[in-house]
């Protein structure tokens, strides 16, 4: 399996934008990639700006096509105006 991590930070008073335009895309992910086995985010209870979104796919297959998909690039542009950074760690399963 393959598990990407991505912590977000959204600009100020934009976390409900970036809610719910995650929601709109996990629902399209979760519709379109049987291969994703989790598809996640989570704020930070320290930190309200601050997410974890937490991705895993059967394989490198499942990830490359969840990375070429035209829902992930329109999700990806509506997300976009709400993030302040973003930073993405790619990982293998143990």
């Amino acid at each position: 399996m393959i598990i990407v991590i991505a912590e977000v930070v959204t600009r100020p008073g934009m976390e409900q934008a970036y809610e719910d335009s995650f929601r709109a895309l996990q629902a399209i992910v979760s519709r379109n990639e049987p291969q994703c086995v989790l598809y996640q985010s989570g704020r930070s209870r320290e930190e309200s700006s601050t997410y974890r979104a937490v991705e895993v796919f059967a394989d490198q297959e499942a990830l490359d096509f969840h990375l070429e998909s035209a829902w992930l690039r329109d999700g990806w542009s509506q997300m976009q105006a709400s993030i302040a950074s973003v930073e993405v760690s790619t990982h293998e399963s143990v």
